[in-house]
């Protein structure tokens, strides 16, 4: 917390007024290391957790942990630091989360505990039990690193950030389904109206006793532009194609095999400049084809949890 920043709060001999909503909390905390208000803008600044013990869990139940097979820890930490170290090749600095707990095996998976706002972090409650208190270490880490935390989703609400997909400075796409439900998106979206964010809610189709589906929003929709998306039409209704084809959007559709492969799940690091896994090669030409730099990293181990290079990643900073 930068504690000269009150000054700009003080008035002599009168009582204190704090506004959220004329965005006085940014005064007292340094708007500089944090913020995220798009999808491809710049990206400067994230956190990762490297895979650690916590995976050996999975060998136990690997249907339960939704694994695809059982994991090696091994290739996963190679992977990760390739992974780690692309971002430092592109300039964005890399915070570290190091704390795990013991049971929590898709940790890794940094961007459905917290998610950045404008303004500062909504710190996620879990759908499932595997991965109950994760959350606490992401809060904790954001005090660490002098984020703010505006909100925690509490009572029956769900919420995790692979739903949370910016459009624009003023609009965010929500996916409500078996990781988010309406409780938690209230709560999501009454924080946002104080930041004059539109929320546009879609339903993500998902599973009961036999996995299948798209738990989160991020493997069927991923912007990379500001008038360009990856998009799996099957798993979006038809009325939002509508809505992003009126709101000036080409969409790039990716084929089923390859969103299984996390194909749509890509990066941005700056618009029309994006992070895939490899074994997407459809993706790849498509998006080569309307100028997009594809930067390819082989993530076959760790997309066994699950997810793939967005998964990965809570975003800090864009710019």
């Amino acid at each position: 917390m930068n504690n000269n920043r009150w000054n700009d709060l003080y008035d002599v001999e009168h009582p204190p007024l704090v506004s959220f909503e004329d965005g006085e909390l940014k005064k007292v905390y340094d708007s500089s290391t944090f913020g995220v208000a798009s999808n491809f803008s710049k990206l400067k600044r994230i956190l990762l957790h490297r895979p650690s013990e916590e995976l050996n869990v999975v060998k136990e139940d690997p249907v339960f942990w939704l694994w695809d097979g059982s994991p090696n820890l091994e290739r996963s930490r190679e992977e990760w630091d390739e992974f780690a170290n692309l971002f430092k090749e592109n300039g964005v600095e890399v915070e570290i989360l190091e704390d795990a707990y013991p049971r929590c095996a898709k940790q890794y998976f940094c961007r459905d505990q917290a998610t950045m706002t404008p303004w500062g972090v909504i710190i996620s409650r879990m759908a499932l039990t595997q991965r109950w208190g994760e959350e606490q270490l992401f809060a904790k880490k954001m005090w660490d690193l002098q984020i703010p935390v505006l909100m925690m989703v509490t009572g029956q609400g769900i919420f995790e950030g692979g739903n949370y997909i910016p459009l624009d400075r003023n609009t965010v796409v929500i996916g409500r389904g078996i990781r988010c439900n309406d409780s938690g998106i209230d709560q999501v979206k009454n924080l946002l109206q104080h930041m004059d964010i539109e929320t546009i809610v879609i339903d993500v189709p998902s599973y009961l006793e036999h996995y299948g589906g798209y738990v989160h929003a991020d493997v069927c929709l991923n912007p990379i532009d500001k008038d360009l998306a990856l998009v799996y039409p099957e798993g979006l209704p038809y009325w939002f194609l509508g809505e992003l084809r009126d709101r000036g959007y080409d969409m790039i559709e990716v084929e089923r095999e390859e969103v299984l492969k996390m194909g749509t799940n890509v990066l941005p690091l700056e618009a029309k400049k994006v992070i895939l896994a490899k074994g997407n090669p459809m993706v790849k030409k498509r998006l080569e084809d309307v100028g997009v730099k594809v930067l390819e990293i082989k993530l076959d181990e760790l997309r066994k949890g699950g997810g793939g290079p967005r998964c990965l990643v809570m975003e800090l900073l864009r710019v």
